[in-house]
């Protein structure tokens, strides 16, 4: 059932995700961008930092509207990590972490750090975590989605190391995900990120998505707002190339 769900649900993603969609504006944007990185290698991105739990719908619609932002600032131009929020437990006997909304989250967020671990362009693993959460928050940390949804971003699940990094290299073995989440945990408390969602712009908190809600956003929470901010950085990292 959830299978043939599924078939149904990936022919329709292309339609409504903008982070991939091939319109008029993106080819432009597209275009412009390859002039710019033909012209301008080695500029410097700018760091984007969303700190977030994979189930959490304020992370969820964050995440979306941040579809949006990328897409005008260009991809090409963010370095983006995903940080997720959780409390270290060594008494947790799976993950070493206690999650928020239960061990399937603790399961989707390793599966995301897998997956921006070893497909590290942005342009590869942003589809699949819009096409994770546009599934549906009730699908997000199953096995079942994380793959179909590969499939859809065009990411080979075995060859590209996620599988191993999910699951491990074999019976015995722990899953680098499971390292991968601990740390993560550990950085986001260092970065002092509470809130599920919070983004940081080049390390300085620029807004709190919490309780449905934008707080804490000196500079706007509009997508227009926000592309700003990321565009004046990126400007300010890279004065040559202005």
């Amino acid at each position: 059932m959830f299978r043939s769900a599924s078939l149904v649900f990936l022919l329709l993603l292309p339609l409504v995700s903008s982070a991939w969609r091939q319109d008029e504006d993106d080819q432009l944007a597209l275009v412009k961008l390859s002039t710019e990185n033909s012209r301008t290698r080695g500029w410097t991105k700018v760091p984007v930092t969303l700190g977030v739990m994979s189930r959490c719908p304020d992370a969820i619609h964050c995440e979306n509207v941040m579809d949006t932002v990328f897409a005008d600032v260009g991809f090409e131009r963010v370095d983006v990590t995903l940080s997720f929020i959780g409390k270290l437990n060594s008494s947790a006997p799976k993950y070493g972490v206690t999650c928020m909304h239960g061990e399937i989250e603790c399961e989707g967020n390793l599966q995301e750090l897998c997956m921006t671990t070893h497909v590290p362009h942005l342009r590869s693993w942003w589809p699949w975590l819009e096409c994770v959460n546009l599934a549906g928050r009730d699908r997000i940390g199953h096995l079942e989605t994380a793959v179909d949804c590969a499939i859809m971003a065009g990411i080979d699940w075995i060859e590209d190391g996620v599988r191993a990094c999910v699951k491990g290299k074999d019976a015995d073995s722990e899953p680098e995900g499971v390292r991968l989440l601990q740390e993560s945990v550990k950085k986001t408390a260092e970065l002092g990120i509470t809130t599920s969602c919070t983004i940081l712009v080049s390390g300085k908190k620029r807004c709190v998505r919490d309780g449905g809600e934008w707080k804490d956003c000196e500079g706007g929470s509009s997508t227009e707002d926000l592309a700003r901010t990321i565009d004046e950085e990126w400007k300010r990292l890279n004065p040559e190339f202005v």
